[in-house]
């Protein structure tokens, strides 16, 4: 068990972790809609949340691995610890966040010749399956 000490050092560190991801996600949404609409604020509000929880789950799986034991009076018996249903759960409730936010990931910067070797093709220039 960890002290209210090391816990609250804990919570800091990972608020700040969160903060870093909020403003890397303000700036990816000020590159591609110009502006923070008040809907972006609350799902920004609710990304934070949640990253804090799936860093917190994260740390916490990290130290005890990912089975845990434990005795129900007769018999020891390992487990899987309730923080990895936690971490699945806030990564799944984050992904749905960021694509609430419409955010589409970033294009790869130089270097990447098939990216710039590739045309764009429309949805009636596409081949369709028949072609194949």
């Amino acid at each position: 068990m960890e002290s209210k000490q090391a816990r609250d050092e804990r919570m800091l560190r990972l608020a700040r972790q969160a903060a870093q991801k909020r403003a890397e996600v303000e700036r990816h949404i000020l590159d591609s809609c110009g502006e923070i609409l008040p809907a972006h604020r609350v799902l920004l509000d609710a990304l934070v949340d949640v990253e804090l929880t799936r860093l917190e789950a994260a740390e916490i799986v990290a130290e005890k691995g990912q089975r845990e034991r434990y005795s129900n009076g007769r018999q020891t018996l390992e487990r899987k610890p309730p923080e990895v249903d936690t971490l699945l759960r806030a990564s799944a409730t984050e992904a749905k966040l960021i694509a609430a936010l419409g955010l589409r990931p970033r294009k790869p910067r130089g270097g990447n010749r098939e990216a710039e070797d590739v045309e764009d093709v429309t949805a009636d220039e596409a081949p369709s399956l028949d072609e194949y």
